[in-house]
């Protein structure tokens, strides 16, 4: 079923006033539209959370449902944005007379001196008149916001999770604490199916920052949720907080007056840079592109859960674990091999024979798969030809850097 309300409200409308040539606003009050409301059962709109407390002050229980209709979950139109119930005034209502607000009426008078409001309907309008097209858009919205659920008004609202904030400094300079809020907010948030785990989270952050005074942690507000429709949820449940390291590429144009090649003016241009300096002052531009994303575990602080991550082979909404094998260049090859270090461990086995073609073909093994999935249709055995010359290049470099022994016969 569906209730019909008339609706009346004040406009600009723009007129050319007699013996006059320039047009000018002039206030209407004679503004007059029918909107439809919903008018639903309890089983069309069935309840989803439930959310009870205590009321400041007295002590006194109170309890709101929370329905599920249209895909979207609705509310008594006294319910707060902290989930708990206010009256329509802001005095005299220790006695308990002006917590239920009253039901829609039938006609709506929205008209002020110069505006339209009526907040025991929740239309707040701006403090100025707009056109009638306009004003007709903003009350048709409203009405949109808005269904009768067994006679009582309710009004659209947001999903709540559980949510870990932090204020001020560490050390009790401030404090951490853990709300029920909105759950579209990016932030550490926790389904309401999950109240220990954030409160169990909360505490682990207070105690690293030093909030003693926090603890120990409770919801702030106090407000219990239980939920009927699990379905309805939005919030992933299980989830980590995670400091992602983005390794983006950035293009810093460097001018190289002259250079007797290509090569000497990548090394002119090397020197001549201070990539720190230039960062902080923004004279680099981002050339569309990550190379890596290193991600650390919040509740991580020895970084043993820490993984270096490489686009997959479809860009970067395919990310992969970083290969753990590289090909180092020029003297970075002296530094990896470590051969001059004195006393250096070494975590190789005794005969080396065969293990670095080993965990080459391990490696070729791996990117061939990866291929495979996403339907590569050229020649991977290229791969092959291509690993031995780059091979036969590391050769002749790393006979000029290994010990004579270590190179007989080769």
């Amino acid at each position: 079923m569906r209730k019909f309300i008339k609706v009346l409200f004040v406009y600009d409308e723009s007129v050319i006033p007699p013996r006059c040539r320039k047009p000018r606003n002039e206030l209407k009050r004679d503004g007059e539209i029918v909107v439809e409301i919903p008018d639903l059962t309890e089983q069309e709109a069935p309840i989803a959370l439930k959310a009870t407390g205590r009321r400041l002050g007295t002590g006194e229980p109170w309890s709101v449902d929370y329905r599920w209709f249209r895909d979207e979950l609705w509310v008594s139109v006294n319910t707060d944005p902290g989930g708990a119930p206010h009256g329509r005034s802001c005095g005299g209502t220790s006695d308990g007379k002006d917590w239920d607000w009253r039901d829609i009426p039938e006609v709506i008078d929205l008209r002020r001196e110069r505006h339209n409001e009526n907040w025991a309907m929740s239309y707040y309008g701006l403090f100025l008149t707009k056109t009638r097209v306009e004003t007709e858009a903003d009350i048709q919205a409203w009405a949109k916001r808005h269904v009768i659920i067994e006679g009582k008004a309710h009004r659209s609202t947001f999903e709540r999770c559980y949510e870990i904030s932090t204020f001020g400094m560490a050390g009790n300079h401030g404090g951490t604490a853990v709300f029920s809020t909105a759950a579209g907010r990016d932030r550490r948030k926790f389904s309401l199916l999950e109240r220990d785990r954030a409160l169990a989270e909360g505490t682990r952050v207070a105690e690293a920052r030093g909030d003693t005074k926090s603890l120990p942690m409770t919801v702030n507000g106090e407000v219990d949720w239980e939920v009927l429709m699990p379905q309805v949820l939005t919030t992933p449940t299980g989830g980590h907080a995670y400091r992602v390291h983005l390794y983006a590429v950035v293009r810093v144009p460097v001018e190289v007056a002259s250079a007797t090649s290509q090569v000497d003016a990548i090394a002119q241009a090397e020197q001549k840079v201070n990539l720190h300096s230039d960062f902080r002052q923004h004279n680099a531009e981002y050339a569309e592109e990550i190379v890596g994303a290193l991600v650390d575990e919040a509740d991580d602080s020895e970084h043993l859960k820490t993984r270096l991550y490489d686009p997959g082979l479809t860009g970067q909404d395919d990310w992969v674990p970083a290969r753990s094998i590289s090909f180092p260049r020029r003297a970075d090859l002296t530094r990896e091999i470590a051969v001059t270090e004195p006393g250096r461990e070494t975590v190789f086995p005794g005969d080396l024979v065969g293990y670095a073609a080993l965990a080459a073909t391990q490696e070729l093994g791996a990117s061939w798969s990866c291929a495979l999935r996403e339907g590569y249709n050229g020649n991977l055995l290229a791969d092959v030809d291509a690993t031995i010359e780059i091979l036969k290049q590391f050769k002749e470099r790393a006979k000029a850097i290994l010990p004579t022994h270590t190179t007989q016969g080769a």
